[in-house]
């Protein structure tokens, strides 16, 4: 029994929860330490737990940045980032399976921001929930934010009828604080209200949470803002039904 999971010859980084029905699976960006050996699999990896204590651990094959998984009529759909140089520029991509142990990667799914919206360079950790109206599905990102201010930090928007094909929309929150990305965004509802989860970097390293009584806002910045302390970042929630973990 471990109070805080640490991989052999690796870290954790960027924990991504999803509760499967009756357990919770952790997915995670593993971070090797300096080691090579043959049981080394780099990419996304799944941990199990029924009481987070315990852990069993899964590789997926998946290769990327943080993002989010969801469960549709028995198929399991992975989003996650990657990161291309020369020019710099990021990507969303999708995966499927059947059963969260074998994942089949849908390089056509791959897509980048709408320029006219949103900066080439931020384009990570989408988060992805059923549309509000009940048709389709809507995605966050962490994004920036095109426009003359350099306060550019926002939560991005798309918009999705079937999970393959998105459309890009004006940002979900934008209120010109920062000059950095919004990462690892998160969005729930809970006893009335609506929070939103993301982490910055710009000025302060927190996770830190808005809320408001509608998607349409306003957004409440309550006095404290943030959750634990410094150093406690990329934080995202997942629910079992009666209890929500951080």
């Amino acid at each position: 029994m471990e109070i805080f999971y640490t991989p052999k010859h690796a870290r954790v980084g960027d924990a991504i929860p999803f509760y499967d029905g009756n357990q919770f699976r952790i997915f995670y960006l593993k971070n090797w330490n300096p080691y090579f050996g043959s049981d080394r699999t780099n990419g996304w990896h799944m941990l199990t737990t029924r009481d987070h204590l315990h852990f069993e651990e899964t590789a997926t094959g998946i290769r990327g940045g943080t993002g989010s998984v969801i469960e549709v009529n028995g198929t399991y759909h992975l989003f996650y980032c990657v990161f291309e140089r020369n020019p710099q520029r990021q990507y969303i991509c999708h995966a499927t399976s059947p059963d969260l142990k074998t994942w089949t990667d849908c390089p056509e799914d791959k897509f980048g921001p709408d320029e006219s919206i949103y900066l080439l360079t931020d384009w990570r950790d989408p988060f992805v929930f059923p549309a509000p109206d009940g048709r389709g599905w809507w995605m966050l990102t962490s994004a920036q934010a095109q426009g003359s201010t350099s306060r550019r930090g926002c939560v991005g928007l798309c918009r999705s009828d079937d999970l393959h094909q998105w459309t890009c929309l004006p940002p979900f929150y934008a209120p010109e604080e920062y000059m950095a990305a919004y990462e690892c965004p998160d969005l729930f509802f809970l006893n009335g209200w609506w929070y939103l989860i993301f982490s910055q970097s710009g000025n302060r390293f927190q996770t830190t949470y808005r809320m408001s009584r509608s998607l349409n806002g306003p957004w409440i910045r309550p006095d404290v803002d943030s959750f634990d302390g410094r150093a406690f970042y990329a934080a995202k929630t997942a629910s079992d039904g009666q209890t929500r973990y951080l």
